[in-house]
């Protein structure tokens, strides 16, 4: 009887072992359980979370590369600008100030200038214009880089000029600002060596054209047709009756120079002599 309740209590602590192990087995089971939903759980949180501030780190540094690229773009522009600004200072150099720059008067010649200046800078520009033949003047106070246009507007007009003359000038007298006397010479259309006169303290300034008896035109010295070659020369000499010499070529000595010389108010005309 005593051998069976020894048995009965080994049996039940035998059992209690078990159950013991048991359930230690089954608690330690469900910690681990318990601990890989907690690890599970926070892998996933954790991976999130570096995932964002892997993101965060990215975006800053996107936000950096726009930051430097925006520094890189703000340099090139003041660079650019920079380099504008030069190009610009280096155009209104070389044209002189910046007003004569920056305003200009439109020429639009056709085929030779002509022109006579003063001792102090004062000067005329002649041309033909190309739109209507009028022949023109520019009245300039000084060299392009230092003066202005004071006038500019018609001389000749273009119903006494042959289409595509030649231009020339002859000068007397000019003192100081004082450009002188000036005689421009020109073919007209039925090819004949022609003038206007500009004389300072006349009113008007400029006289020729058909009516001025005193000009080469009222001499009707013919030109050869096809001829281009024009020139004129004044003396310096400050007597009333300074000589003016012309050259073109004449239809009756179309093989050479003529000229048609003005001295003491009388007009004649010579070939090249020997």
């Amino acid at each position: 009887m005593l051998l069976n309740h020894v048995f009965v209590a080994m049996a039940m602590v035998l059992a209690s072992a078990v159950n013991g192990q048991t359930w230690t087995a089954a608690f330690g089971a469900t910690a681990a359980l318990a601990g890989r939903d907690v690890a599970t759980a926070a892998t996933p949180a954790t991976a999130a979370t570096a995932a964002l501030a892997g993101r965060d780190v990215a975006t800053a540094a996107l936000a950096d590369r726009d930051v430097a690229t925006a520094a890189t773009a703000a340099t090139q522009a003041s660079a650019a600008t920079a380099a504008t600004a030069a190009t610009q200072s280096a155009a209104t150099t070389q044209v002189g100030n910046a007003t004569a720059g920056a305003i200009y008067i439109p020429l639009n010649p056709l085929g030779d200038v002509a022109a006579a200046h003063a001792p102090s800078g004062n000067s005329f520009l002649f041309y033909q214009n190309s739109t209507n033949g009028d022949i023109m003047m520019a009245r300039v106070s000084n060299a392009f880089t230092d003066g202005s246009t004071s006038f500019a507007g018609v001389v000749v007009p273009g119903n006494e000029v042959l289409w595509g003359t030649p231009i020339a000038v002859a000068q007397q007298r000019e003192d100081g600002n004082d450009i002188g006397n000036l005689g421009l010479y020109f073919y007209s259309p039925n090819y004949t060596l022609s003038e206007y006169r500009y004389l300072g303290g006349s009113s008007p300034p400029w006289m020729g054209g058909p009516t001025c008896n005193s000009c080469v035109t009222g001499k009707n010295f013919k030109i050869q047709r096809g001829s281009s070659v024009l020139y004129a020369m004044g003396s310096v000499s400050r007597e009333a009756k300074a000589g003016i010499r012309v050259g073109f070529i004449s239809e009756n000595f179309p093989d050479t120079i003529s000229e048609a010389d003005r001295n003491y108010g009388i007009w004649r005309l010579a070939p090249l002599p020997n």
